[in-house]
């Protein structure tokens, strides 16, 4: 029935779409119609009919171009192939695919010379051996010999045609690819180099195509016949020679792969099969993660799970094994072809293993279940293993016998699926106790079938319900059914049947609607981790949904509270804390959660206070003061988070432990006491109650490893060890203070050389913020502290302490970053600084693995003191030893821009194209242009936050330096303020989810170089969320004869103005909205494409730190495109070693300040610089906290708080099923257990038959089963 209203919706839709286009002024040229686009739109949401009618309609126009009239066959024939490979029908596929081959051979023979006539052959070719495969599968399952060699036959023929068809399209791409020169420089005509690159791909798909004609030739042997063995060892040979040359690219590694597959379809021997999982293996090892290397591991997986399978090998444990790791890895993968294909390896290895004769009679059932309902998935699905699937299903299912048999009626089937339901957590347990991988993949299947057959027992239940069945029970059943979704990972399903049922089983069965709002939230929870870090827009919506109307309908109860804890959540998450902390400030003082949420709204303020904090750090040339609001943010948050921590210890008594979340409570709130200079305040909060103390919670036992995340890990103890050192020296103490210096350098273990750096930016931090905040006084007693603190740890250090000297380096050189305006006081702590680096150097205390880095270091403070010939010649050293070294690649260009900006301009040309070889080539000082090009080729293959981080920092670099050059009064001045300007609106066009600090400054780069040119400063436009992405265009180092420049001068040109575009937009929009009113309502119930949040394009998005991720490859492509070589690999083992680069902040992102138990998959989110020594989430890696060349997170969140939060939405603990129980009296039935205060839910709750008092959490989980008079249970009052 859904079926039919979802098509019905797209035929009203498109045809007031269609309708729309025509009534479309015909005055209007075609011209500027983009027909081609608008049919590739269609097609690629499934659009056919309406793409077909649409090139009806654009064919009859006497006015339409040569250029779209020549390939209207050609898109029919587009079209019609993507409809039969879309369609599950067998007959309607065949229709299809005769119809596009007869498209293709029209224009073919009307269109030889054409540049597509290529492109048409090869598509051609493609679909007459897409025939050919449907025969093949066809003459597997042949009832006689004749039919078989019926099939066989004609598949052959098929297959020759194919093979002339693709041998004319490979001379054809051969003949224009040689026609290329050999050699094109990329940097001089990226044009023709660009074509070359796509004629060679296509040339490459066409040979390959070609190669495989002779492979499927083979195929249509019988097997074990010298013909097979002979064909397919020929194509072995084709491909290997296809390999041979063009190892690296994708189209080899395919080439190669294929190589295995004819020696494991040739072969009968065991040699055979080893020679092939050779090759398989070889594959699946293969180090890049690309999409289109990712694609063909999976497809080496499936031919391997095919030897495996193999009789002669029989390792059907093994598949079972391989294949569920797979699969529970790649669930959006599952329906691609090599997707089915381990899903049909896996079926088959669970029908031979429930097969054995030493299983228990429970395990082969359980077994036999996993294969069936392998199986049932697979046989939904055109292709190969349809029938076999079908055919496996009907063996299964005889040998169930009568457990298999359909129930008849409502009762029946319910009663059947809830008496599985107790099953489902004694599944979970087994699973959860399994020893190994091999065990853990057996178990897992195992629960997975079980869940599959309730939910479908379930589905029956509901589809045989009628009039007279128990309301209850229905309700019983969606609400269970639910839940067994969200278990087996469709959250998204579970959410939907769950607000049914809490909306529409209000009137019948409360308790049952109350219970699923719990499983409402859960999915909502999980379908928002489970969504793209860069797309949430739609689940974030549905998140908020789900939690706005449980507070709408069940205000007052349990469920309330914690749906506000959920938005408020969903709101610090999208960026706005402040909004989260309203929901949390919601909470009644009734609730169970309450001190949870006093906290959480504190640190909401606190993340809020800490953002605006790091963006005012950031814009160091704006504004003199911090907001005044920003005051009222940090006294609020001081006053909850106090609050908070108060209630819980009036709580749970003075004498009990605190937990994660007031410990991380606790160090945010020490964090704003710092700011505030109450140090003793501090200390108090941090070693007060002793064994009961925050200080205590973070130590571990001698010898034990500290974990990776939680508040004993090493960012977060290392933490609060900065905090309390920074107390310790604002109050003098220094023995103290030399004591937890000591904690610190334990806790850092083999990075002591980052928790020292982290020491010296969190002080230049402190030093800013200070001088923003007018606050003088405060300023020169910071600074008086410190300088008399480092005199006392230099005059009683132990001469051949490293560490030592390592802080006064770190701190010194903090200090002089903190009072940068003051040029004679940040000289000398530059000069300090210098002399503890030349000390460690010189006396010989760096080991070999941080000598590089104190090299580093020492540059800087030269560079910093205007040394800078003494600075290059460092980072030179470095360079010609290791070119890769990125943070000497950053300082040496960061040495000479300064050089050049202070007295020789040719130095900046240095900076911007590196320093060449004597034969012009790139030497070992690469410059920003290479270093930027470098960072974007390695962020597109590993698209991680500090590779992210630095690419954006040497694009800023880089302009900026044009920006220096020019300001230089060299002659051509003007021309680079022209590309500066280019560079910048070209890379905020790209990169549209810049974080609001990173985007300022482009921003302020911007308006300076209008200002240099003598224009008036125009704000730099922030490119929408939702707009059409344009490409960047390629940086040149065209800086001969002192002119830098880009190829992107002109990327951005205003849209030149037409005056009969406003008549042609009212025309169609007009016309249109008559096709969308009538398809809206149906297009609402599940979008195609993600809706935005209103408001959200100008928050931060969460593609910050993936943005230029080329996506996931189109699944159903089997011959991935040949992509250019690998960047030549950067060294980032250096990463955290120098902190010379000007600083960046990526996106902040909001604490989830609940407790600590809140347990969240690990969600990527964007980061921000630090504006205080305050709390980063305990999950932070050490190395990543403190170890970055620049201003690092204080957060792991970046917002400051101390919390142990989880970065994405909280998930709520894993659901435990529902246990059956016995049929409950009429009367109302007391809650059989309780849950702690503020515990997540951990199942779906039974129907009670009254609601639990608010505040209360209900009882156990239990399915609670209708009440008795069967066969249909009565509806109970």
């Amino acid at each position: 029935m859904s079926v039919n209203r979802g098509s019905a919706s797209v035929c009203v839709f498109c045809a007031g779409l269609v309708a729309g286009l025509l009534l479309v002024n015909s005055s209007v040229a075609v011209a500027e119609e983009p027909v081609l686009e608008f049919v590739e739109g269609l097609r690629e949401r499934q659009y056919f009919d309406t793409a077909l009618e649409y090139l009806d309609a654009v064919q009859q126009r006497s006015e339409l171009s040569a250029t779209i009239r020549d390939v209207i066959d050609l898109e029919r024939a587009k079209t019609l192939q993507a409809m039969g490979a879309s369609s599950r029908v067998p007959e309607d596929r065949d229709l299809y695919l005769q119809q596009a081959k007869e498209m293709l051979q029209k224009f073919t023979n009307a269109h030889g010379s054409h540049p597509q006539a290529a492109f048409a052959n090869s598509m051609l070719g493609e679909l007459l051996l897409e025939r050919a495969r449907t025969l093949i599968w066809q003459m597997e399952g042949a009832e006689s010999p004749d039919k078989r060699t019926e099939y066989q036959l004609a598949a052959r023929k098929l297959i020759d045609e194919g093979q002339l068809i693709y041998q004319t399209a490979n001379d054809q791409y051969k003949a224009a690819f040689d026609a290329f020169p050999n050699f094109i420089d990329k940097t001089k005509d990226e044009v023709q180099y660009q074509a070359r690159q796509d004629v060679e791909a296509k040339y490459l798909r066409a040979w390959f195509n070609l190669i495989r004609c002779t492979y499927e030739r083979g195929q249509t042997f019988d097997k074990a016949t010298a013909e097979r063995k002979t064909t397919l060892n020929q194509a072995a040979g084709l491909y290997e020679a296809l390999h041979t040359r063009y190892r690296t690219n994708q189209i080899g590694l395919h080439a190669r792969l294929m190589m295995g597959k004819c020696y494991q379809e040739a072969g009968s021997t065991q040699d055979d099969l080893s020679r092939a999982l050779g090759i398989y293996n070889e594959m699946l090892g293969h180090k890049s993660e690309s999409d289109s290397v990712e694609l063909l591991k999976g497809i080496a997986l499936h031919y391997r799970l095919i030897c495996l399978n193999d009789p002669q090998r029989n390792d059907h444990q093994l598949v079972a094994q391989e294949a569920t790791i797979w699969l529970q890895a790649n669930k959006a993968k599952m329906s691609t072809p090599h997707g089915l294909g381990i899903l049909w390896e896996r079926a088959i290895a669970a029908e031979k293993l429930g097969d054995a004769r030493e299983i228990t009679e429970k395990d082969r059932e359980a077994t036999w279940r996993v294969a069936l309902n392998d199986a049932a998935t697979v046989a939904r699905y055109q292709g190969p293993f349809r029938e076999p699937a079908n055919s496996m299903s009907r063996r299964i299912k005889a040998a169930l016998g009568d457990k298999d048999k359909e129930p008849k009626d409502f009762s029946t089937a319910f009663e059947r699926a809830r008496n599985m339901i107790a099953q489902i957590q004694a599944l979970s347990d087994e699973l959860t106790a399994a020893a190994d991988e091999n065990a853990r993949a057996q178990k897992k299947a195992a629960l997975d079938a079980h869940l599959h057959e309730v939910g479908r027992l379930l589905q029956v239940a509901l589809d045989l319900r009628d009039p007279q069945s128990d309301v209850k029970a229905v309700a019983q059943a969606r609400y269970l059914q639910s839940f067994v979704m969200l278990k087996l990972g469709r959250p998204l399903d579970s959410m939907i049947l769950a607000q049914y049922c809490m909306i529409h089983d209000r009137a019948t069965d409360p308790d049952t609607a109350l219970n699923a709002t719990e499983i409402a939230m859960a999915a909502a929870v999980s379908a928002w981790n489970m969504a793209p870090g860069r797309d949430r827009d739609f689940e974030t919506r549905a998140l908020k949904d789900v939690c706005q109307k449980i507070l709408e309908l069940y205000p007052q109860s349990s469920r309330g509270g914690e749906a506000r804890m959920r938005l408020a959540t969903v709101y610090r998450t999208m960026n706005e804390p402040l909004e989260g902390a309203k929901w949390y400030l919601d909470v009644p003082d009734t609730d169970p959660q309450y001190a949870s949420a006093r906290i959480s709204a504190g640190q909401s303020y606190w993340a809020a206070w800490t953002q605006k904090a790091a963006v005012a750090a950031e814009d160091s040339e704006g504004g003199n003061t911090l907001p005044a609001e920003m005051q009222t943010w940090k006294a609020e948050a001081r006053k909850l988070l106090t609050q908070g921590i108060q209630i819980t210890h009036d709580k749970v008594g003075p004498d009990a432990k605190p937990s994660d979340e007031v410990v991380a409570a606790e160090v945010s709130l020490a964090s704003i006491m710092n700011l505030d200079g109450d140090f003793q305040g501090t200390i108090d909060r941090l070693t007060g109650g002793e064994a009961n103390s925050v200080v205590a919670a973070i130590q571990v036992a001698d010898g034990e490893a500290r974990p990776e995340e939680g508040i004993q890990s090493k960012s977060f103890a290392g933490l609060t060890y900065r905090l309390l050192l920074r107390a310790y020296v604002g109050t003098q103490q220094i023995e103290q203070a030399l004591s937890v210096m000591t904690q610190l350098e334990n806790v850092g273990g083999q990075d002591i050389l980052a928790v020292y750096t982290q020491l010296g930016l969190e002080l230049q931090e402190e030093l800013k913020r200070l001088k923003l905040s007018g606050d003088n006084e405060r300023l020169a007693q910071t600074r008086d502290s410190f300088e008399k603190f480092l005199l006392k740890v230099y005059e009683s250090r132990n001469k051949s302490d490293y560490n030592s000297l390592l802080w006064i380096g770190e701190t010194y050189f903090g200090l002089g970053q903190g009072v940068a305006t003051d040029p004679i006081a940040s000289a000398a702590y530059y000069a300090r600084a210098a002399d503890a680096y030349n000390e460690i150097i010189s006396g010989g205390l760096a080991t070999e693995g941080n000598r590089t880095a104190v090299q580093l270091r020492l540059a800087r403070c030269r560079r910093q003191q205007k040394q800078f010939d003494d600075a290059f010649r460092a980072c030179d050293e470095i360079l010609r030893t290791n070119p890769n070294a990125l943070d000497a690649q950053f300082e040496v260009a960061h040495v000479l821009s300064d050089w050049g900006a202070e007295s020789e301009p040719t130095k900046l040309l240095d900076a911007i194209q590196g320093i060449k070889t004597p034969d012009g080539k790139a030497g070992h000082v690469w410059g920003w242009s290479l270093m930027s090009r470098k960072l974007q080729q390695s962020l597109q293959r590993t698209p991680t936050p500090e590779i992210r981080e630095r690419f954006i920092d040497a694009r800023y670099q880089l302009t900026n330096s044009r920006r220096r050059y020019a300001k230089t009064n060299a002659p051509d001045s003007d021309k680079q303020l022209n590309s500066a300007l280019a560079e910048v609106t070209s890379f905020v066009q790209v990169y549209r989810d810049l974080d609001d600090a990173s985007f300022a400054k482009f921003d302020r780069l911007y308006q300076d170089l209008q200002a240099d040119k003598g224009d008036p400063a125009v704000p730099l436009e922030r490119a929408s969320g939702d707009a059409v992405a344009v490409a960047e265009p390629e940086l040149v180092d065209d800086t001969t004869n002192g002119t830098p420049a880009t190829s992107g001068t002109a990327a951005v040109s205003k849209p030149t103005e037409s005056g009969g575009n406003g008549l042609l937009l009212g025309a169609l929009i007009t016309s249109l909205s008559i096709g969308i009113a009538g398809g809206m309502f149906f297009f609402m119930r599940r979008p195609s494409r993600r809706p935005t949040i209103p408001g959200s394009e100008k928050a931060p998005k969460f593609s910050a730190l993936a943005m230029t991720n080329p996506g996931a490859s189109n699944p159903a492509s089997m011959f991935p495109d040949p992509g250019d070589g690998p960047a030549p690999g950067l060294d980032f083992s250096g990463l955290a070693a120098v902190a010379a680069a000007p600083r960046q902040r990526a996106v902040a992102r909001p604490t989830g300040a609940v407790a600590a138990t809140r347990a969240a998959s690990p969600a990527v989110a964007p980061r921000t610089k630090p504006t205080s020594p305050t709390a980063p989430s305990p999950g932070a890696a050490d190395s990543q906290a403190a170890a970055k060349p620049r201003p690092r997170p204080v957060t792991e969140d970046g917002s400051g708080a101390a919390s142990s939060a989880p970065t994405a939405v909280p998930r709520p603990a894993t659901p435990r099923p529902p246990t059956a129980r016995p049929t409950a009296p009429a009367t109302g039935v007391a809650p059989t257990g309780t849950q702690p205060p503020g515990a997540k839910p951990t199942a779906p709750r039974p129907p009670a038959q009254q609601p639990p008092p608010a505040g209360k959490s209900p009882g156990p989980p239990a399915a609670r089963p209708p009440q008795r008079t069967p066969p249909v249970p009565p509806d109970s009052k």
